[in-house]
């Protein structure tokens, strides 16, 4: 795509800085090591619009948010090993690391991280990574945010092996302004970054990085509805979901998809109507003038388009893909990592128009899943290429 005299004097301005040059296309970078590299990843339209994230993503390691630490930076000596396999990787980073007293930000958890990306796309021109943004809140929230309107709830209950945790009253006006100014702090800073190419919207979010997820047990109910939560309020922070993140005007925002579900005020919800209706104001996103919205789904197998809870966000996804004439952005993470029949997943992700498919890293338990290295590398490197080139995997 030819650009125009404003993008191109965005790029030149970008390696004019210097700043995490490494990843944008027509800049040429000389490396630490005095080898030249030319870097591969586009910026796109004449206001500097990137495109989501293409191909296989290495999902890092989520032992940081289960037990309540604080992450790392991102480990790009996975993808090292096998070069060719992953075309992106994820980044997590906690609210706590990144604002750890109010109004004052401490940006540099994350620059650590992208420094290491920019590092690995020096030393690997032709198979560089773009990043997949999650900054979490929930059990990561600040400690300030916390105490906003009242103590933190205890919740024993985690998924995955998890610690038990605590939770800020994250349903009540105070808590949502202050992640919403966070939020847009963090776009004013990073929304230009040519490495980022998605940020995961996580307002809302609880129990995992995907907001429309509850705490569910009847003793964690308890606790939460006697701090004053109620699923309409949490229906009204996923609404405003979308104004949180409306600083991410290069690039695109992901919204995590689920039936929404808990025992707060009826037994076993299960309500897909709103998430739809999240859907909707997600893909809305893509026919304006932003970078736009993409679905996602961290439930991929073989057989999710046929299985409940997942179905009704395969028939979502072939409702808009209708309406919008194609005008759609769905990504997928696999729902496990003990998922044996990947290239099946991987047909399943071609046929419901995924520009990405995350993967989830080896355990580093001892005789933890093996995550991506069931696989051949082989044969994920010929599966990334497939899904960048948006062509069924061969199995």
């Amino acid at each position: 795509m030819r650009r125009s005299s404003r993008s191109r004097r965005f790029a030149v301005t970008l390696c004019g800085l210097g700043v995490l040059v490494t990843a944008l296309s027509g800049c040429t970078i000389s490396t630490t090591n005095g080898h030249v590299a030319t870097p591969t990843i586009d910026l796109t339209g004449p206001d500097g619009i990137k495109l989501p994230v293409r191909g296989l993503v290495l999902m890092s390691d989520q032992q940081a948010y289960k037990n309540n630490l604080p992450f790392d930076p991102v480990d790009t000596g996975l993808a090292a090993e096998a070069p060719g396999v992953f075309s992106g990787i994820a980044v997590n980073v906690s609210w706590s690391q990144l604002e750890p007293r109010r109004g004052d930000y401490d940006w540099s958890p994350l620059d650590a991280s992208l420094a290491k990306v920019t590092a690995y796309n020096a030393t690997h021109p032709e198979q560089q990574l773009t990043v997949k943004l999650r900054v979490l809140p929930g059990y990561a929230a600040a400690t300030w945010a916390k105490d906003l309107g009242g103590q933190a709830v205890r919740i024993d209950d985690r998924p995955h092996l998890a610690l038990s945790g605590s939770l800020g009253r994250w349903w009540t006006a105070d808590y949502r302004a202050a992640w919403s100014t966070f939020e847009h702090a963090l776009a004013a800073r990073y929304d230009t970054n040519p490495l980022i190419h998605s940020a995961q919207v996580t307002s809302c979010s609880t129990n995992t990085d995907e907001p429309l997820l509850l705490p569910g047990t009847p003793e964690d109910s308890t606790r939460l509805v006697a701090a004053g939560f109620t699923l309409q309020a949490h229906k009204s922070c996923l609404a405003g979901a979308f104004a949180d993140f409306s600083g991410w005007r290069k690039t695109p925002i992901e919204f995590p998809l689920n039936p929404l579900r808990g025992g707060f005020d009826t037994a076993d919800i299960t309500q897909t109507e709103f998430s739809s209706s999240v859907a909707d104001q997600c893909a809305a996103l893509e026919r304006r003038s932003n970078a736009g919205c993409i679905i996602s789904y961290h439930g991929l197998s073989p057989t999710a388009p046929h299985e409940r809870p997942a179905a009704w966000f395969f028939r979502d996804v072939r409702r808009l893909w209708t309406s919008l004439r194609g005008r759609l952005r769905v990504t997928f993470q696999f729902v496990n990592p003990n998922v044996e029949n990947v290239c099946g997943s991987l047909r399943v992700a071609h046929d419901y128009h995924a520009d990405s498919v995350e993967l989830w890293a080896p355990s580093m338990r001892a005789n933890g899943p093996r995550g991506f290295k069931t696989q051949r590398a082989v044969d994920l490197v010929i599966w990334n290429k497939a899904l960048q080139a948006r062509q069924q995997v061969s199995c």
